[in-house]
């Protein structure tokens, strides 16, 4: 697994919940990677509360998706709010679903 920020906890979504998700998405519905066509499958990150307050976050853990084979992931820097804004942004292609992508975010 690639290295984590100092105060980050990687979790698979076993080892956590987090009543703050938007909703409960299958990982069924994920597509397979971009990359190498691997498996993709659901994971999170918990960040310190120092962090937290010094970055003014609401929340401590994001949401992310990330390819079992390659270890390609859609965290970025931080990760999404919740699981459904990481699916949705692992399932988009370029020219595909910029609309979910800008529902998704509010806009």
């Amino acid at each position: 697994m690639k290295k984590q920020k100092e105060d980050a906890r990687v979790d698979t979504p076993s080892d956590s919940t987090d009543s703050r998700t938007a909703s409960w998405v299958a990982p069924s519905s994920l597509k397979a990677c971009p990359f190498c066509g691997g498996e993709a499958a659901f994971a999170t990150v918990r960040y310190s509360s120092v962090t937290m307050a010094e970055q003014e976050w609401e929340q401590d853990m994001f949401h992310y998706v990330s390819c079992v084979a390659c270890g390609a992931c859609n965290r970025g820097l931080v990760g999404h709010r919740n699981q459904f804004l990481a699916a949705v942004r692992w399932n988009s292609r370029p020219g595909e679903h910029r609309a979910a992508v800008a529902k998704a975010e509010g806009r």
